[in-house]
């Protein structure tokens, strides 16, 4: 679903957090972490509802949580709740990102009214904007019309295009879903932000991965262009190569031979 509540997850990190940890302890955790995103933000310090949720005895619950809250795995707010510093991190991302593309997704919508507002349906050239040329014998003056100006695409427009779907609308088809959605805005915000591609960077990656796409159409989401992205951005904070230095009893290369041209025999000092 494309709406549904999601958080990072890194491996390494995780398993580095839960070593010495109990079963139960673990279980705790993850369930307790899981909660609070679900609740985006804090939770109530409620043990009876939280064991239910964490489908474990009180008892054992409340020996879990005591010695995750010793080893500050989750902390206690001012107010009496339970929440963890990561959560508490990501959620205020994830607040921002989805800040910055609901309003970029409001001014791309009122850049698009704008524009039709300003070229009517059918319409081959507008007329609406004037030019006002003098005639240097009678001074009459004369009107011309000129091309109502042009704004430039967003970028969203621009990644919507490449991908084969409608600039304006983000169809992929009659029947198809809708790309350029709020959730593929802020995967595009994680490629600037998270990865350091400008949005040249992307449309470039879009357009290659789409010309070796095998599928025909546009994909069901922006994530579809993530791994590419990232590849890209791995490959430039690679470490410089440096020069090999040469390997012990390996023989040098043979110089080029001098050729040395011989003159006819007619020519030549014959003693």
């Amino acid at each position: 679903m494309p709406n549904e509540l999601w958080f990072p997850f890194y491996p390494s990190r995780f398993m580095a957090g839960i070593r010495g940890l109990s079963a139960n302890e673990v279980k705790v955790y993850i369930a307790l972490l899981c909660r609070i995103y679900e609740h985006n933000g804090p939770i109530p310090w409620k043990p009876e509802i939280l064991a239910t949720y964490c489908e474990i005895r009180p008892s054992s619950f409340d020996k879990a949580l005591d010695r995750l809250l010793r080893l500050e795995k989750l902390y206690v707010t001012d107010d009496g709740r339970l929440s963890n510093e990561t959560c508490d991190e990501e959620i205020s991302q994830r607040s921002s990102r989805s800040e910055n593309a609901r309003r970029a997704g409001q001014k791309s919508a009122e850049k698009t009214q704008r524009n039709q507002r300003a070229r009517p349906a059918g319409a081959e050239r507008p007329t609406d904007y004037y030019n006002t040329e003098h005639d240097d014998d009678d001074g009459d003056a004369r009107a011309r019309p000129r091309e109502a100006p042009r704004s430039e695409p967003t970028h969203r427009e621009r990644l919507l295009e490449a991908m084969g779907a409608d600039p304006a609308t983000g169809l992929t088809g009659p029947n198809g879903r809708i790309l350029g959605t709020q959730s593929d805005m802020e995967e595009a915000g994680r490629w600037a932000d998270d990865l350091g591609l400008s949005e040249d960077d992307q449309l470039s990656v879009v357009r290659e991965v789409m010309a070796r796409k095998a599928e025909p159409g546009p994909p069901v989401s922006f994530r579809y262009f993530t791994p590419a992205m990232r590849e890209l951005a791995g490959a430039r904070n690679a470490p410089r190569l440096s020069p090999a230095a040469p390997k012990e009893g390996s023989a040098a290369p043979h110089p080029m031979p001098r050729i040395i041209p011989q003159l006819p025999k007619e020519y030549r000092n014959v003693d």
